[in-house]
């Protein structure tokens, strides 16, 4: 396959050129940048080209690792050019509209996906196994994204014109996570606080009693770092910490509280990004009955997620 990539972001380096590199079905690679760069990856695979020449190309799929702010225009014109996309979230801000995204990829029966990485992780199968073993329903979900900021001044998260701001960061995991785990579908009532910082927003809480559940979803930016998630019913708790992103060197665990014992559940390193990309490739190689129905339900799930962050931008 030849993958083109929209810019080579620290994401993209660190963790996805690496996994990327290593998938036998990739016989190409080519970056588009506007810099000069430095390359740890030494591969025969890579080549490097302007944003112009990469448009003049031709690929199987492409990621996008663009700002928040590109990624929206990035998205269209490279399904439009008839290439499934891979794009790091979020893939529109407030006031653009997903809906064009999906219709193009419908149209023109395209993949595509926003890289929320964390639930290929096989850690989320087996969370579902658990929640769906105890013996009553979920109660009280409570979901936290908080971070370090990055030292830079000049991020992109502290830039409100660059799409900076945590409800385009880190927002949309918990809303995924929701979703993933069936805890709601497309819409539900909440309440919004949040704060400002540089005009940017750096914290958000939602809480919410629909679905006969209490949610707290908290986030944050320049926080200790706290990536959790908890679950409650009756005489149960179900808890996994760093559950948006794990090294792939690491084991986790899931802890599980029954009344006064607790138990835990250990999962094995996984690469979640090469798990994500594996996936991907495995779809678009899929036969046209089966690659059809799923990229309808991805389409489906990011309709859902989507229509859900829209709503809270607009409250923002």
């Amino acid at each position: 396959m030849n993958v083109g990539i929209l810019s080579y972001s620290s994401i993209c380096q660190r963790k996805f050129l690496p996994a990327l590199i290593s998938n036998s079905d990739v016989e190409k690679i080519t970056i588009a940048s506007s810099r000069n760069l430095d390359l740890k990856e030494n591969s025969k695979k890579i080549q490097f080209k302007s944003y112009e020449d990469f448009f003049n190309g031709n690929y199987d799929w492409v990621y996008i690792s663009s700002i928040p702010a590109k990624n929206f225009e990035f998205s269209k014109m490279c399904l439009k050019k008839g290439w499934h996309v891979l794009c790091e979230k979020p893939s529109f801000l407030k006031g653009e509209n997903h809906s064009e995204i999906m219709e193009i990829a419908k149209t023109k029966k395209l993949l595509f996906l926003e890289n929320y990485t964390h639930t290929m992780h096989p850690r989320y199968d087996l969370l579902k196994e658990i929640i769906n073993k105890q013996q009553s329903r979920i109660k009280y979900v409570d979901f936290k994204f908080m971070y370090p900021g990055p030292d830079d001044s000049k991020n992109f998260r502290y830039h409100k014109s660059m799409g900076g701001g945590v409800q385009y960061d880190s927002l949309g995991y918990l809303v995924d996570t929701l979703i993933y785990l069936s805890i709601i579908d497309d819409s539900f009532d909440y309440k919004i606080f949040f704060s400002q910082k540089n005009n940017c927003i750096n914290f958000i809480n939602i809480t919410s009693s629909s679905c006969n559940k209490f949610i707290s979803l908290s986030t944050g930016i320049n926080f200790q770092y706290d990536a959790s998630i908890a679950l409650s019913g009756d005489n149960w708790k179900i808890k996994l910490d760093r559950a948006f992103a794990i090294d792939k060197n690491y084991s986790s665990e899931i802890k599980i509280e029954n009344g006064f014992s607790e138990s835990k559940k250990l999962v094995n390193p996984s690469d979640q990004f090469e798990n994500m990309i594996n996936s991907f490739i495995n779809i678009i190689k899929s036969k046209d009955d089966i690659k059809f129905t799923l990229l309808s339900d991805y389409l489906n799930l990011y309709n859902s997620r989507s229509i859900i962050l829209k709503d809270i931008y607009n409250k923002l």
